[in-house]
């Protein structure tokens, strides 16, 4: 029985990959057994991949963990030191922000200032966890579910408290990428 274009959704990257591993067989680089293995492994990844797009997104589960905000004495200081070791890319500096990017992630800076009782000199003031598909309306129903009847509302997130207090931000992943 042969497959169907409708059957199967192959990937341009799998396509590649597909191709590459023929190439290497006929070119007598990969066993036949090599080659099957590979085919394989290729059709449990299109398989699992395609299980995974096919589930609906639960509200509440992140992919990522979009900043964390800490707390310093010094912003210019602590913003030399972050991108001089871990070299993370200066994103925006302000008189009371600074914002470094390493990978899909973000640091933010903030200094103490007598008025915050949350931004703390050597503290995380709070955790932002990037939700795959943010759904505002879904978020509230299920932080409301939980027991959770207060979140704060800030632009495309929420700001719940965990347990001891941390404030945990909820909001879209790609909230704060550029264009």
């Amino acid at each position: 029985m042969g497959l169907r274009q409708q059957d199967i959704s192959i990937g341009q990257g799998m396509h590649t990959q597909i191709n590459s591993m023929l190439r290497s067989y006929e070119n007598g680089g990969l066993s036949r057994r090599q080659f099957l293995e590979g085919m394989v492994m290729l059709a449990g990844a299109a398989t699992a991949s395609s299980q995974n797009l096919m589930k609906p997104a639960e509200p509440l589960v992140p992919v990522s963990i979009n900043h964390v905000a800490i707390g310093v004495k010094d912003l210019a200081r602590s913003t030399d030191w972050y991108t001089r070791l871990f070299q993370m890319e200066k994103v925006h500096r302000a008189d009371r922000l600074s914002i470094l990017r390493f990978g899909n992630t973000r640091l933010l800076l903030r200094p103490e200032l007598p008025e915050s009782k949350s931004v703390r000199a050597g503290r995380i003031s709070h955790v932002m966890y990037g939700l795959a598909q943010f759904d505002e309306e879904g978020v509230v129903q299920r932080l409301l579910e939980l027991g959770i009847d207060h979140p704060k509302k800030d632009g495309r997130s929420f700001h719940i408290k965990d347990p001891d207090g941390l404030d945990v931000q909820l909001g879209d992943e790609k909230m704060g990428e550029r264009g």
